[in-house]
């Protein structure tokens, strides 16, 4: 008899802890659930203001400015070639390259 109300007791217990973590994992699930929330709004944010910067960096007079000189250079350097391989020497540079157009923006 008493190892009956010893092996209830225990069980009484088991049952309590068995409650408690069931409390502690939906207590858990609920913390993910927030978390994984926060972060796909932070992530959000993140591509928002990647997309914000690229677009001032794009529209800023310092770009435009440096696309422009780039393109003069490459204006430069193709009448040069040109130039060079106009008075026939042999175009150094021109092994196997590719010829790459500018965005038009």
């Amino acid at each position: 008899m008493a190892r009956m109300q010893e092996l209830e007791a225990e069980n009484a217990q088991l049952r309590e802890r068995f409650s408690q973590m069931q409390l502690q994992a939906s207590q858990l699930a609920a913390e993910r659930s927030q978390l994984a929330e926060q972060l796909d709004h932070a992530g959000a944010q993140v591509a928002l203001s990647q997309n914000q910067l690229s677009e001032h960096v794009g529209a800023s007079s310092q770009f435009r400015d440096l696309k422009d000189i780039l393109k003069r250079r490459t204006d430069e350097v193709k009448v040069l070639r040109e130039y060079i391989a106009s008075s026939g020497l042999p175009v150094p540079g021109t092994e196997g390259g590719l010829e790459l157009e500018a965005d038009d923006d």
